[in-house]
Order: structure tokens, then sequence, then C-alpha cells
């Protein structure tokens, strides 16, 4: 059967044919884009009559929406792990806390969550392994902080981690400790997978039900695909989600760690299906803003701090190359102007090996203009988060003022020509995509309409962030001949929402989506939307 949707303002993400006002549908992919007219005449002159009309009563259709930055596993966990992100101090914290464990499922060896924000907490009196022992004295605890740099763990965690008063830093990371020396609960950066190697995974059932249950929420925001970027185990939770017969898409970066065992089984990046796609090795070079751990040329304000290099240069070359010579991309971390900078050198490097290669940067918050051009001419490929702005206002003019003019400079990149593509780093920062292009449009802290816009000569417009979620998404899994356009032979990823065009920017941070369609099926509709 055919769907034909109509009455409709369709933006098409075609640069060749941008607003449309009908679409037919065959199967899973995209047959014809034209006007009513023109689609009626098509079907009676091919006597087709099999065909599900939607009429969508003048609303707006586009490409569904993909994320390029997630965590998503992690996002699924707050269906079944604490979730921190709601707390404004430690009293917030605890009752959390207490709350989740009256209610936590019998299964569970060990308690995980994330949300933690010591930037924000009033005080952080007895904010240590202490906290989390007199609430949970039997059973280990490890927390993410909000920006998942950082894991707050209960003594019965360190203990299983053998983390001791004599165990030294590791390379890239750090133990927190009081002043006896003796470990007071926190690891940061690289330290945290000291605590990784002994935490067992969640129990499969409830898995892979809070990754439906995160799949059925990204429905309603018009999510038809993300990148994530975790662990193996997470894919393999994917990979059963999808062959259960839910429609979503994944494309997934792998840590550096395992890219001996992927060159091994001679997997290449961005080969599988667009339902389960591999991307490139995901590589951490520095930090963030929040935790002032970002690597960057000038100190944080009133400290000697400069923030944390996690590699070399050399060291992150040879990773690239590897990598590259076995056909694997890279997917670098870099958010400080200072590591930016060198990761940009370090691909124009490594661009012998194979120039096709769609090496990415994640994040990219801090970079200075003289690197744009050799971005340009290096073909990478940026992941942004406008989301990230809601929050790292304050911290940029509290901590970095001296790189503010540098900071979060979407419209200067974007005028130069390079390829981005937007997303959440959820749950690092909320996955709603509507929240991100009101983030982008407009710029203001906490996406706050009352508060002014923060630098606002890097602005952009309403069609240049929705091509972040779309048409640019698209090619961050080498997906821009198949997906993120209303165009014929495309797959029918598609979403239904109110027209805009003449709304308010504020009208983003309230938009839904009415009907999400992945596959040419409809997979959500909003319980007010009839067609």
């Amino acid at each position: 059967m055919r769907k034909f949707i109509y009455n409709a303002k369709v933006y098409t993400m075609d640069t060749s044919n941008l607003i449309s006002e009908a679409v037919l549908i065959k199967n899973d992919k995209i047959e014809k884009v034209g006007s009513k007219k023109e689609l009626d005449a098509y079907l009676n002159q091919n006597k087709i009559e099999d065909v599900e009309k939607i009429d969508l009563q003048e609303k707006v259709l586009l490409p569904g929406f993909i994320d390029t930055h997630t965590h998503f596993f992690e996002l699924a966990k707050t269906k079944i792990a604490v979730d921190l992100s709601p707390a404004k101090s430690l009293e917030d914290v605890k009752k959390i806390l207490v709350e989740f464990k009256k209610n936590m499922p019998a299964k569970l060896q060990w308690v995980g969550g994330s949300g933690w924000n010591k930037n924000i907490y009033p005080y952080l009196e007895g904010f240590n392994k202490y906290f989390l022992d007199e609430i949970f004295p039997d059973i280990p605890v490890s927390l993410e902080s909000k920006d998942f740099h950082s894991k707050w763990c209960n003594s019965l965690a360190l203990e299983k981690a053998a983390i001791t008063k004599d165990t030294p830093d590791p390379v890239g990371g750090s133990l927190g400790r009081f002043e006896n020396g003796e470990p007071n609960g926190f690891t940061h950066e690289k330290a945290w997978e000291l605590i990784d190697k002994v935490t067992p995974p969640y129990p499969l059932d409830l898995a892979l039900k809070a990754i439906k249950m995160t799949i059925d929420d990204c429905y309603a925001m018009g999510l038809t695909g993300v990148h994530v970027m975790e662990t193996e185990d997470k894919f393999e939770y994917y990979t059963q989600v999808i062959e259960s017969g839910t429609k979503f898409r994944f494309c997934w970066h792998f840590p550096q760690a395992i890219v001996d065992k992927m060159i091994k089984k001679k997997i290449t990046s961005y080969s599988g299906t667009e339902s389960l796609k591999i991307g490139g090795q995901k590589i951490f070079m520095d930090g963030a803003l929040g935790s002032q751990t970002a690597l960057m040329y000038e100190p944080y304000a009133g400290t000697d701090n400069y923030g944390t290099s996690i590699y070399t240069e050399d060291e992150l070359q040879a990773m690239i190359t590897k990598a590259a010579q076995h056909k694997i991309s890279s997917s670098i971390h870099a958010i400080g102007d200072k590591c930016c900078h060198q990761v940009i050198s370090t691909i124009e490097k490594c661009r012998q090996f194979d120039t096709s290669l769609r090496h990415r940067i994640e994040h990219l918050q801090c970079v200075r203009p003289s690197d744009y051009q050799a971005i340009k001419d290096n073909n990478i490929y940026i992941a942004l988060q406008p989301i990230h702005l809601r929050y790292d206002i304050d911290s940029i003019q509290k901590y970095t003022p001296s790189a503010a003019n540098f900071t979060y400079s979407f419209k200067d990149l974007i005028d130069m020509g390079i390829d981005c593509g937007f997303g959440s780093d959820a749950p690092v920062e909320i996955i709603n995509p509507f929240q991100g292009i009101y983030a982008a449009i407009q710029r203001k802290a906490m996406n706050d309409p009352s508060k002014p816009s923060w630098r606002p000569d890097q602005t952009i417009s309403t069609l240049d962030a929705l091509k972040g979620y779309t048409s640019w998404a698209a090619q961050a899994s080498v997906s821009e001949y198949i997906r993120g356009q209303i165009k014929a032979g495309y797959l029918a990823d598609l979403i239904v929402i109110e027209d805009f065009s003449h709304a308010q920017p504020e009208f983003w941070l309230t938009a839904k989506s009415l009907l999400t369609i992945i596959d040419g099926e409809v997979v959500y509709q909003d319980e007010e939307f009839t067609y």
C-alpha cells in the first residue's frame, strides 16, 4: 500500500525543490514529491488505487530529525536508574536517592545513575562517598556527573574497583582524595574506567524495556534516529531492539579501546544498515567547560588551570592513522580552543591515508577563527550541540571570558560552508530537538525567553537549524544519499508539526511531533491529531 500525504507545507531540505505540498510513499521509500494535482494525475495514469490518504490540514511535513551525538543508553537508564538532573541542592539529591531506594528493582546488583551538578549546589559540605554510604551501605553505587566527566561512588564501589589510598592516578584521569590521601569517592576523566571495569551490566530485560520506552519518547519529539557514543554491550542491546521489529536508527561510534577488535573483524566505518550502522572510533581529547577541564590556551579565570589533555598530539596521530589504514574514521571529543586546534592539525596530518574518511570533531565548542579554513579544507565533520548553550553561557562568562568571542560560533561555521550536524549529548542535556532549535536561533541562558541573546551575531536561521537536525545531520553517518531530505528514492522518515512560518521563536519551546513516520510506517500519532 502507498501513502499519499497532501495539503501540507513540505520542507524537503532538497535545495533544488525546497517547498512542496504533497508526497507519495511506496513501502519504505518516498516515491514522488510535488503538487497534489501532479500526484493525483500520477496515481490516475498508473491506475493505482490501493492508497491511504493523509490530509495534513496545512501542517508542516519535515524529514525525521536525527541526533548526531547521544549516550542513548545512559538516557534510557533514567527509566530504571537514579536521575539526579532535577536536583538543585544536596538536600534534593538525598531526597531523590532515598525515594529511588524505596522502589529500586530487586534485580539490581549495582546502583547507577547520573545528573549531579556541583556547579549549582549552594554548598558542598559532606559531598563525598560517605553521603552515599549513609543511604546505600550494602550495594555499590556510582553516579555520573551531568557532563559525564566524573563519577561519584560509595565506599563499596571503590572497594569493588580496588581503589585505595595507594592507587595512583591513571594516565588521563585523577582520583578525588581527602587531605590524608584516602579516596573521597570521585573519579575524574579516564579514572572512571576503574569503576566501569567492575560494574555489572543491567539485567537484559530491564535494559531492553528502558531502551524501547526511550525510543517511544523520541518519536513524540520527532526523532527517527540517533548517533550513540557507547560501549559494545550497548550496541548489542540496540541490535536486539531493532531485530525485535522496533523502528528506529542507530549509528554506533565505538570506544577507541576496542579498535583492534574491530580491525580484526574487518569492520569499517559506515558499514551496516541504515537502522544499525557503524560510525567511527570515539576518542576523548579533553574535558568540559563546566568542570574547567577543557584544554584552553588561556587559563581559567582566577586560576593557573589550563584544562586537561588526555593524549598527546603524537598519540592522537597514531590512533587516527592506525584506524584510517583500516578504513575506520575517528570521532574526537574536543571542546577547548587549544584542544580543538590540536585535533584539527592532527587530522590534517593524517589525511594522506584516506581522504574519503569522514573524520568528526564532537562539540568544537571553543574554536578560534584561524582554524576554520583547515576544518573546511580537510572536510572535517562537526557534531554540534546547541542545547549546551542553556547552561554554558554562565560558565563561559565566569570561567573563560577571554575565549567568549569564539565560543559556540554556529553562524561563522555555517557561513564558512563547514559540514555541521546538530545533536544533544543526551543525557548530559535534554534530547528534545525542538529545544535545540530554539537554542540555536535565540541563544538564551536556560532557553529563557526573558533573557538577552548571548552573542546574537551567532544566531542562525530557523531553516539552518532544521537542516542541522535533518539534511546536515544525515551527513554524519554518510547517509545524505538516502536520509535527511524529502526526495524521491529517500527513506520515508517523516514528521508532522504545526506551521511555524508566522510563529514567534517561542513556538519551538513547546513544539512537538503530531505524526512520526519511519520506513513509511506510522510509529507515533499525537492523541490530538487526526487525519
